[in-house]
């Protein structure tokens, strides 16, 4: 039998289902046949906070034809490494468009963001996507603390805010002309 815990809450493999229990106290069973409707639900939940912004996210596509241009993301989903291309980016996740398929919602991936010098190497988790899978929602592990305040690596908020900066260079300069 398989457990796995989360504080004081713990979940076990059992053989008629899967049993909840808090504190080591009294447990909450579920029958085999009711493992999808949970299943289903716990999708839908990470689908709906997958659209709770922890961080204000910065709008890459207005930033084409600049600096942000040299930004790289690589991801490596199972065996397949691809370049993506990045939507908008946070200090906790980013949207992404992807040439395959990048994996199913509540997967992980390793990805690699290179930009002006710095780079970072993350772990993310896939949030939300379209039907097609290459267009994502990835939040970052380990990025946010457990109050939800964000603490991304020292590199990661390097490169946000060099993006940050040519995003405001570009938005004064069209404001000024």
């Amino acid at each position: 039998m398989e457990t796995i815990k989360f504080g004081h809450f713990a979940v076990s493999d059992r053989d008629a289902g899967i049993a909840f229990r808090i504190n080591y106290g009294e447990t909450a069973d579920i029958e085999t046949s009711d493992i999808p409707v949970l299943i289903d639900f716990l999708k839908k939940h990470l689908n709906e906070s997958a659209n709770r912004r922890s961080s204000w996210r910065l709008p890459l596509s207005s930033l084409r034809d600049t600096e942000a241009d040299q930004l790289r993301i690589t991801i490596l989903s199972g065996e397949v490494e691809q370049v993506v291309t990045p939507i908008d980016i946070s200090l906790t996740g980013m949207f992404i468009h992807a040439p395959l398929p990048v994996g199913e919602t509540g997967e992980h991936i390793d990805l690699e963001i290179e930009f002006g010098g710095s780079r970072v190497e993350l772990r993310g988790l896939i949030v939300r996507q379209d039907k097609s899978m290459t267009r994502c929602g990835l939040q970052f592990v380990g990025c946010m603390d457990s109050e939800g305040t964000p603490c991304p690596p020292t590199e990661l908020s390097e490169i946000f805010y060099q993006l940050e900066q040519v995003w405001l260079d570009k938005k004064l300069a069209l404001e000024w002309r």
